[in-house]
């Protein structure tokens, strides 16, 4: 598969997450530095959100905090981690780790928590199938 076919790939992955979950403000996937390889923000109902949110700075971020939950994961012997949530009082953001690389997803604060967790995991498995095929 050309690197062509799937980056069209990935953004249909992303693009249908944002389909399914409207209260997804924006998601990415990045890679461990967190470098940008994918990027889809949310804007179903036309209007400019009201904090931009900058698809690069969301990747970095997220990856500095994966990197964090990875080290503390493994100083206190707890394994390879699993998903990060972090809620806040505007949204929540979601990581998903999928092999070398993130997938990333920042939800409003009223959004369906548990709604969002299984459409990022089934995206997070489009992902993996896609980057790293069997």
């Amino acid at each position: 598969m050309s690197a062509s076919d799937r980056s069209d790939l990935l953004q249909a992955s992303l693009r249908r997450l944002c389909l399914v979950m409207e209260q997804v403000k924006s998601c990415v996937i990045v890679d461990s530095d967190g470098l940008l390889i994918a990027a889809c923000p949310n804007n179903n109902d036309g209007r400019l959100p009201e904090v931009a949110i900058d698809s690069s700075e969301l990747g970095a971020l997220a990856a500095g905090l994966a990197s964090i939950g990875q080290r503390t994961m493994d100083r206190l012997a707890q394994g390879k981690p699993g998903r990060l949530v972090l809620e806040g009082e505007a949204g929540t953001l979601l990581a998903f780790p999928v092999g070398s690389v993130a997938l990333v997803v920042l939800v409003q604060a009223e959004a369906n928590l548990a709604q969002a967790l299984f459409a990022s995991q089934k995206a997070a498995v489009e992902i993996e199938t896609v980057l790293f095929p069997a």
